[in-house]
């Protein structure tokens, strides 16, 4: 389970004169604007719009940031990215192909293959990722952020099939609430322990060969890790070692790790690596 894993200088320019590019009862600074429109810091504004930091702003539109907006508002310059998910089986580690995996914020989907799924997410936070494959694997989620998105990194979603979760759950003599969540972990930090800041039926940790064991109290060396029936909402999840630090390696990259908690799906937390 342990592959579970300019600031611009500003030239004002005055209200007259060919390089300010005015027309039109418009104002410019640094900017082009026509047709009503106004433009600073290099924006570019036309019928009536109104740009800023660079964005294009058209028919009445606010843009701000890089952005571009038609009779809207944009801020930010909030460019789509290109995200490769792989979807692999929890319990064999196989690549799972013909999983529907969306970016739940922009409604983007795409169908996986052995080499994953290429996902193009909004690039606004917060970023949510489902993989479903009907009939087999159940709704699974992962919580990333614009950090994850950097170096063009693959995202790792672990899938249990739905034949084997009454199986997990029961090897610790739990019973799945279907109006509840669940979630995985994965930790590489033997001895370390987990806790929640919900309500939760867990942390179950497996043992070292990654079965259910109730005696287990800590993680094992093989650092699975299962919460079961959870409120939807948020949670956080905390790990600690004594005598070391443990460090999320997806979402705020700190001791803890926030993720989304829905009804029936399981959710998979940040892997965390102790040191």
């Amino acid at each position: 389970m342990r592959e579970l894993l300019t600031v611009a200088a500003v030239v004002m320019l005055c209200a007259c004169g060919g390089d300010k590019g005015d027309t039109g009862d418009t104002s410019a600074t640094a900017g082009t604007a026509t047709g009503g429109g106004t433009a600073t810091g290099g924006g570019t504004a036309t019928g009536g719009g109104t740009a800023t930091g660079g964005g294009t702003a058209t028919g009445g539109g606010t843009a701000t940031g890089g952005g571009t907006a038609t009779g809207g508002t944009a801020t930010g310059g909030t460019t789509p990215t290109m995200l490769t998910v792989l979807t692999i089986d929890a319990l064999t580690y196989d690549p799972i192909e013909g999983v529907t995996v969306c970016d739940e914020m922009s409604g983007a989907c795409a169908t996986s293959e052995a080499a994953g799924a290429v996902l193009e997410v909004s690039g606004d936070e917060p970023i949510l990722v489902s993989a479903i494959l009907d009939g087999t694997y159940r709704r699974h989620l992962i919580d990333l952020t614009t950090v994850d998105m950097v170096g063009g990194f693959p995202i790792t979603v672990q899938m249990i099939p739905d034949t084997a979760l009454p199986g997990l759950l029961g090897g610790f003599s739990v019973v799945e609430d279907p109006t509840m969540g669940h979630a995985l972990h994965v930790v590489d930090g033997p001895g370390a322990t987990v806790s929640l800041d919900v309500a939760v039926e867990g942390p179950l940790y497996l043992d070292d060969i990654g079965a259910p064991n109730p005696g287990q109290t800590s993680v094992s060396s093989h650092g699975g890790v299962a919460y079961a029936n959870m409120a939807p909402g948020q949670a956080t999840a905390t790990v600690d070692l004594a005598g070391g630090i443990c460090t999320a390696g997806l979402g705020q990259r700190g001791g803890s790790h926030t993720f989304t908690v829905e009804a029936g799906a399981i959710t998979n937390v940040s892997p965390f690596v102790c040191e």
